[in-house]
């Protein structure tokens, strides 16, 4: 019940793997993600 099925063509599919396969860019929001320390610490 909590699940969405995207239809979408065998083009689009893999430029989706493409973009989700490469290393995230360095910015300034993932640096704070990183260095910010768990809540559970």
């Amino acid at each position: 019940m909590d699940r969405t099925v995207l239809i979408v063509s065998p083009e689009t599919y893999a430029a989706f793997l493409v973009l989700i396969d490469r290393p995230p860019q360095p910015n300034d929001r993932l640096r704070r993600t990183i260095l910010t320390p768990p809540p559970w610490h």
